[in-house]
């Protein structure tokens, strides 16, 4: 897995002509998962919080995200949405 932000870079052509490897990419909006330069999923539009301390909100959901697949081995789409409440959480009751 490699996990990057749509901000900054893009997924598409990132993940282009690399095998066997997925791509996550998270934005304020939404998540994608792409694997050889196709979108595999995409989350549904996520409402934003304007309050809260965003700094390392990508590593929160980067590590949520392993989590749920090494301890619920769930599928890729399962594990973004458990990353996305678990970052809602985060944002909402720190």
């Amino acid at each position: 897995y490699i996990f990057l932000s749509s901000d900054e870079h893009d997924p598409e052509s990132q993940s282009k002509g690399v095998e066997d490897v997925i791509f996550i990419s998270h934005s304020p909006e939404k998540v994608e998962i792409w694997e050889s330069g196709k979108k595999l999923w995409q989350s549904e539009p996520i409402e934003q919080i304007k309050e809260g301390m965003i700094l390392g909100i990508g590593d929160h959901f980067a590590s949520s995200f392993i989590v749920d697949k090494l301890y619920n081995h769930t599928e890729d789409k399962d594990a973004v949405n458990f990353a996305i409440a678990r970052c809602r959480d985060y944002l909402l009751y720190s």
